[in-house]
């Protein structure tokens, strides 16, 4: 008891002494006594705070350092023909909503007639981001919402580009037009359809609890990892967008109480992620972690890649030292959705390589 109380008076002292060399201006004695006295306060070890701030450096370099772009084509035309369009179809005939023909494939005609009309393109909604340092451009421009998220809103009958606005009152937008988004959450890229109201939902959870958006595809963007070294920030973790979280109101007492249990998982998997960027350009002496870290990623990326029927069309070799397209661009594509990813970081080595020289070295 008494050595207890002794640490805890010798921990406040400690504390007391380093504010007071802070005001003597001796920074070096009162900064070496605060991380002392915060070590034994926290209970960490010096060596385990040291390395503790070794990774917060680390991981803040990614965020520095990055230089990525994400470029991303949604096809419209497929993305109409889901199985989820054709349950909100089915509803909006059942309901006489005018806008809904008599015939599927004369809606999906108008429908994309007005895409056309309200943004200009030809069945193929394209966007581009750049990951800078810290900042996100979206399509040229700096994204102050700071996240990769696309979003548009077309309507079943283009008039004036202004339908969600002049709906008549309590009318669902869905009933309006349709929206479809693309957005990166938990490392994985999402493409849905929605707005649904509660009428129009395909997940009833509970009594006031329902699903607004349907998925149409996903791309696993966490498990390239080192390929691309996005920083952490832009996964845009969220445990209440996980599956766990979710089926948390569906009132299946199992599965309320295994709420977290898709979070804790994602959290073990971010920690992987940034140990597996931060070392991927450095001599690890023991490569147990990182072998099993990327094995393991290697795994679900392959199985998401297969379920969702994402193809790369340009196979690498690596047999052949001179296969520069094996290097970390990604460039993956499915029915719905083209996935390119580029870590211009890497091109440093190909442009000192092959731009700032002035000879060419033939191949075998």
């Amino acid at each position: 008891m008494l050595r207890s109380v002794a640490s805890v008076i010798f921990t406040l002292a400690l504390g007391a002494a380093s504010v007071f060399f802070f005001y003597q201006f001796n920074f070096l004695v009162g900064i070496l006594l605060f991380v002392w006295f915060t070590s034994r306060l926290f209970g960490y070890s010096l060596k385990r705070l040291a390395k503790g701030v070794g990774q917060i450096t680390t991981y803040s370099n990614l965020e520095a350092k990055c230089n990525c772009a994400l470029e991303f084509k949604i096809v419209l035309e497929e993305v109409m023909k889901h199985p989820s369009v054709d349950r909100l179809f089915d509803l909006l005939h059942k309901k006489g909503i005018p806008t809904a023909s008599a015939h599927k494939e004369d809606w999906i005609k108008a429908v994309l007639d007005s895409y056309k009309k309200k943004y200009g393109g030809e069945n193929v909604e394209e966007t581009k981001f750049n990951i800078k340092n810290n900042l996100v451009w979206k399509n040229g421009a700096i994204d102050f919402n700071d996240s990769v998220y696309h979003e548009i809103f077309i309507p079943y009958e283009y008039i004036d580009g202004k339908e969600e606005e002049n709906k008549p009152l309590l009318t669902p937008t869905i009933e309006i037009g349709i929206t479809i988004r693309l957005f990166v959450v938990n490392g994985i890229v999402k493409l849905q359809i929605g707005d649904f109201s509660k009428e129009y939902s395909s997940n009833i959870l509970s009594g006031m609890v329902y699903q607004t958006h349907d998925t149409i595809t996903s791309f696993p963007l966490i498990y390239f990892s080192y390929f691309h070294k996005i920083p952490e920030k832009y996964l845009n973790l969220s445990a209440y967008a996980t599956e766990s979280w979710k089926n948390m109101h569906t009132g299946n007492q199992r599965k309320a109480k295994d709420f977290t249990s898709d979070w804790k998982e994602l959290n073990k998997e971010v920690r992987d992620y940034n140990y597996v960027c931060s070392v991927a350009d450095e001599y690890v002496a023991n490569r147990k972690r990182w072998d099993t870290i990327v094995a393991g990623f290697e795994k679900k990326k392959s199985e998401m890649l297969e379920k969702e029927n994402f193809r790369n069309p340009f196979t690498p070799n690596d047999e052949d030292p001179y296969d520069d397209f094996r290097w970390n661009n990604l460039y993956y594509f499915n029915s719905y959705l083209s996935v390119f990813v580029m870590n211009y970081n890497d091109f440093r080595e190909k442009r000192e390589r092959y731009v700032y020289t002035d000879y060419y070295e033939e191949r075998p």
